[in-house]
């Protein structure tokens, strides 16, 4: 703790006459031992932003450990700016235990104690210097409403969800925004929650947390300290009526950078991460293409001339492919032909989910035609011609060794009839990246369908929630970096984040007893393939009002 630059006394010796003859006129001089601080080496306290002081200096008083007692009082303040004297007093307790709203600084804040001994009317004063830094890494990330108007976010941090945490105590921040600075919850109900990193990936960067609101406007929070923009903050010109429906973060050729895609009913839109943190106009080259239902498969990844994302065409009822170049801009690329399905004629079919299965580059859609029938499409990637030259000094004598193979129509697998049953009656659905499975969730049980075989295969109840509580959605486990950039997360020396266990082999279950009590599950796979959840490994959390989204950030 601080060494004590001053120590105020307010003390006055009472005075007085003695009765001796001898001595007529002398003063008392009985002398109050001082309290004294015993550590006066450190000088400054660290704390991570809305976690919770716990600092208990040690006070003596003519060699005694200060008690708590009645003959004492203490008094703790805090600036509410660094370098200002306006002050406000957070405890009256021997010891501080306490959780301040203040805002991250690099300045420090100036914490004051004054100890009263009451018995004497003296006061003594203390201070240090405390420094609130980021206790914010990634992890979990809840959106959840108790009254149906507002919602806030609560994030939760775990070695199986956050990185370089192994060993390390769990750590839940509930209600962050209204905790917060800015001491209020969010005046909307945010979901499509989607990391994002603002920055070069191998130098630092800020990494930030998209959502929408119930009207479909944009919002970001500073993954540091959860501060809000809204606005023309992050949107320089908004369309009448616009509405965004899907947002996702994917990394270009050398995963040094990342782009941010936004789409909405007015417009898509792309920003290059590197330079800019704000959508502008919408691109002209995305608005080729409505995406229906607002769902489409995506991939955090792509070299040049790869997959992003895929989706079906609002007007056209045709599949669209986009790729991503280096210079921060999407192509776009229709599917057409036959072989396994009719690309050209597929119909007036809705999207139900969509992914990247098998791998990480091929993109599946589950629609449903107007008879009722669902069928997974899949598309063939593309892969760029390969050869080499004769002559490789002079780039002639081009020698293809495996011609170009363009994107396609690549297999078609109906559901059967006990799969349309879940189906039917679904709370939510999820493609499985690096495998040929989706999940159907429905208000009781979460089941697997296998395509890999090119036949869809039903099983039987992978996960069943805890009694009284209902599914309310089910969705792949990825962590955050991973979100944004797979291509940085692995073990390899240009790999920039460890890859957790649980990415692509967990999936996030979420639950409700009633719209009050809401909970979350974090639920491992096991025997992968076989779309099998391992229930008595699961993470829950409960304590949530109405969910409305979880997904994870990165850091």
């Amino acid at each position: 703790m601080k060494k004590i630059l001053t120590c105020i006394v307010l003390a006055f010796a009472a005075s007085g006459l003695a009765g001796c003859y001898e001595d007529k006129s002398t003063y008392a001089t009985d002398q109050i031992p001082d309290i004294v601080l015993t550590d006066t080496e450190t000088t400054s306290i660290y704390t991570g932003y809305l976690e919770q002081i716990d600092f208990a200096p040690e006070l003596t008083q003519g060699g005694k450990v200060l008690e708590d007692n009645d003959n004492y009082t203490y008094t703790w303040e805090l600036n509410e700016v660094p370098d200002e004297n306006q002050f406000q007093t957070i405890s009256t307790e021997r010891e501080l235990h306490v959780t301040v709203p203040n805002g991250i600084s690099t300045t420090p804040y100036l914490l004051k104690l004054t100890v009263k001994d009451t018995e004497n009317d003296l006061e003594y004063l203390f201070w240090w210097d405390l420094y609130i830094q980021s206790a914010f890494l990634d992890g979990l990330v809840i959106s959840d409403t108790k009254d149906g108007a507002t919602s806030d976010l609560t994030l939760v941090l775990n070695q199986k969800l956050t990185t370089n945490y192994a060993g390390k105590e769990e750590k839940i921040f509930r209600n962050i925004l209204a905790s917060g600075s800015s001491a209020a919850a969010y005046p909307g109900l945010l979901s499509s929650l989607t990391p994002m990193l603002y920055g070069y990936i191998y130098s630092k960067a800020k990494h930030y947390l998209w959502a929408t609101d119930q009207n479909g406007e944009l919002v970001r929070f500073n993954c540091e300290d959860y501060t809000v923009a809204s606005g023309e903050d992050v949107l320089l010109y908004a369309s009448e009526g616009q509405e965004f429906y899907k947002l996702f973060g994917t990394g270009n050729n050398y995963a040094c950078q990342t782009l941010m895609i936004a789409m909405s009913n007015a417009g898509n839109y792309c920003i290059q991460c590197v330079s800019t943190e704000v959508f502008s106009w919408p691109n002209t080259a995305m608005n080729a293409s409505s995406m229906k239902n607002g769902i489409c498969a995506s991939r955090s990844y792509s070299a040049n001339n790869e997959c992003i994302a895929a989706w079906l065409d609002e007007k056209t009822n045709k599949l669209i492919v986009a790729d991503a170049y280096f210079g921060g801009y999407l192509t776009y690329n229709t599917i057409t032909g036959s072989g396994a399905y009719d690309a050209d004629n597929l119909g007036d079919q809705q999207v139900i989910a969509a992914g990247m299965t098998y791998t990480e580059n091929i993109p599946a859609l589950l629609l449903k035609d107007n008879a009722g029938t669902y069928a997974i499409y899949t598309i063939t990637p593309h892969q760029a011609e390969e050869g080499y030259y004769t002559d490789p000094d002079n780039w002639e004598g081009w020698v293809v060794t495996s011609p170009e193979i363009p994107y396609g129509p690549r297999a078609r697998i109906e559901i059967p009839a006990e799969g349309k049953a879940l189906l039917d009656q679904a709370t939510g659905t999820a493609f499985c990246t690096m495998q040929a499975i989706l999940y159907v969730a429905t208000a009781d049980g979460i089941y697997a369908i296998d395509f890999a075989s090119g036949k869809a295969v039903v099983s039987d109840v992978k996960f069943t929630p805890d009694a009284g509580e209902k599914i309310t959605s089910v969705k792949l486990y990825q962590q955050g970096q991973y979100q944004y950039s797979s291509g940085m997360c692995g073990d390899g020396e240009d790999q920039y984040r460890e890859l957790l266990d649980w990415t692509n082999y967990a999936v996030i279950v979420t639950t409700q007893k009633s719209d009050t009590e809401g909970c979350v599950y974090v639920v491992p796979m096991t025997q992968i393939g076989t779309g099998n959840l391992d229930k008595a490994q699961a993470l829950k959390y409960d304590g949530f009002g109405k969910i409305l989204d979880v997904t994870t950030t990165g850091y």
